[in-house]
């Protein structure tokens, strides 16, 4: 069996560590379960962490594809999602 998803109920210092833990896992799905002031939080910390490792996924699938001179596939994920998509597991990113 394996798990494709998972939802944190609560984000105290247990769930913190699970999130943190799973946050890495390309191919789980994490939710979070809060409210009041830690669901703003959260919301506000996700959105920059989840930005950043989305920045770094692009500029590590840029950097192969560099290195593979393959410089025309860089315009086309740069607006095709779909695109990037398929590189992302070419490269198992």
């Amino acid at each position: 069996m394996k798990i494709h998803s998972v939802a944190v109920l609560g984000a105290g210092a247990v769930g913190s560590y699970v999130i943190w833990g799973l946050s890495e896992k390309k191919d789980i799905s994490l939710s979070v379960i809060a409210k009041g002031e830690r669901a703003e939080r959260l919301k506000a910390e996700g959105q920059v962490i989840g930005q950043a490792q989305g920045e770094a996924r692009l500029g590590s699938l840029i950097n192969r594809l560099i290195q593979e001179q393959r410089i025309d596939e860089i315009q086309i994920v740069s607006t095709d999602s779909e695109r990037r998509e398929q590189l992302y597991k070419e490269y198992n990113l």
